[in-house]
């Protein structure tokens, strides 16, 4: 016989006697009897007849003991594997705010595009609706972006409008202001007509001149004055040559005309000047390219007569 310890072979057995490693009779276990009770009819894996469920839970069908179906239950959550997990409750957190922050992102673009982020955050954290908190974002950023194209484009307009004045408005030379050491009085002025420096001519007196005044008054040569348009001077043509260039030209050319003049020979002209009037990039454009020139006593209105008609005398 086989044993189930090994194979092997055993000589004849007598019946009813002990078999090799001493078993007993057939029938009997060869272990004997124990505190485990009787052992079972028909060997390993043979069900006996109406067996019932084995231990565990396991069950005998067909000879093959078997443990209940649970397939599909998760061990971790009790939940079958093919049903969806339970979802968090929705709510309204960050909904007011969201609602909020959209009219307040039309005129505050900035301010809604912060409460719109508040918003959205409040509403992921607690289940809410994010819609609100991001149309607030969006619209706070299209507000922004449109202010921020209105502002450049009037900053632009208005750079563009602005004109810078071509230069410093043609006055006297600022030396023939000056303050004399020993101011004579001034007698009071006489009536006479107003006019822009800019249009004196050759021959007309001007009561007093200062530097920055943009208006002269006109009187008769024989009163006494501070300033007479002597002399016109061409400066070329073509483009404007600028404004400190075009002084200095005119400067040169007054100074080589007054230094022709005839005066009397007693005449003092310590306190003369000679000044001169340009026109402008404007006028330059306009076709006047020449300067007028003027002497000037630096002390005010002490000059008489003209210096073109040999009747000038100093006081």
């Amino acid at each position: 016989m086989t044993s189930s310890w090994g194979q092997g072979t055993s000589g004849p057995q007598q019946p009813g006697g002990p078999g090799p490693h001493g078993q007993g009779a057939p029938g009997q276990s060869p272990y004997g009897s124990g505190p485990f009770g009787p052992p079972q009819q028909g060997g390993y894996g043979q069900p006996s007849p109406g067996a019932q469920p084995g231990p565990y839970g396991l069950q005998q069908q067909g000879g093959v003991a078997t443990a209940p179906q649970s397939y599909g239950i998760s061990f971790s959550s009790g939940q079958p594997y093919n049903t969806l997990p339970q979802q968090r409750p929705t709510t309204n957190a960050g909904k007011t705010m969201g609602i909020v922050s959209i009219p307040v992102g039309i005129p505050l673009g900035p301010l809604g595009i912060v409460l719109g982020f508040i918003a959205s955050q409040k509403a992921k954290r607690g289940n809410g609706p994010r819609g609100y908190g991001i149309a607030g974002m969006v619209i706070g950023a299209l507000s922004t972006a449109v202010v921020t194209l209105v502002v450049l484009s009037t900053l632009a307009a208005a750079m563009s409008a602005y004109s810078p004045p071509d230069g410093p408005a043609p006055a006297p030379d600022p030396q023939a202001t000056d303050e004399p050491s020993d101011p004579q009085p001034e007698p009071d002025a006489p009536d006479g007509g107003e006019v822009p420096i800019g249009a004196m001519q050759v021959g007309d007196c001007a009561y007093t001149v200062s530097a920055g005044a943009p208006v002269v008054t006109l009187v008769d040569c024989r009163e006494w004055h501070q300033a007479e348009a002597f002399t016109e001077v061409e400066l070329g043509s073509g483009a404007y040559p600028g404004d400190d260039e075009l002084y200095e030209m005119a400067s040169d050319a007054c100074a080589d005309a007054a230094g022709s003049l005839a005066l009397p020979s007693d005449t003092d002209v310590s306190d003369l000047r000679t000044s001169t009037l340009t026109p402008n990039r404007e006028a330059w454009d306009q076709g006047l390219t020449s300067a007028l020139c003027l002497v000037v006593h630096a002390s005010g209105p002490n000059m008489s007569g003209s210096v073109a008609g040999g009747d000038f005398t100093v006081r």
